[in-house]
């Protein structure tokens, strides 16, 4: 576990440093959300690409047959590989 979160982290790192082109999405974007508690961290890969990672803090009903039932606060966690296209179309539009 701990060789695997190291590598992803090394992985992150190296592709966040990137080339010299122009990039079409933000090089570090940091944002809160209100509505689920969290906070969203999205770096710039490539031109078109960034990794996202994101902390989050969900409300729920859980149903089980060994525990009690009941509601819970639970955390959430997601990292995320996006690639954004149609950028000249975007652009275009305004």
């Amino acid at each position: 576990m701990k060789n695997s979160l190291s590598f992803l982290l090394a992985l992150f790192f190296i592709c966040s440093m990137g080339a010299q082109s122009p990039k079409n999405v933000e090089d570090n974007q940091f944002s809160l959300n209100f509505l689920l508690p969290g906070v969203v961290y999205e770096a710039g890969v490539s031109a078109n690409a960034t990794l996202a990672a994101e902390l989050t803090v969900g409300f729920a009903y859980r149903e089980s047959t060994f525990f009690e039932d009941g509601f819970g606060i639970y955390p959430i966690g997601r990292f995320q590989y996006r690639h954004y296209y149609n950028f000249e179309r975007r652009l275009n539009k305004g």
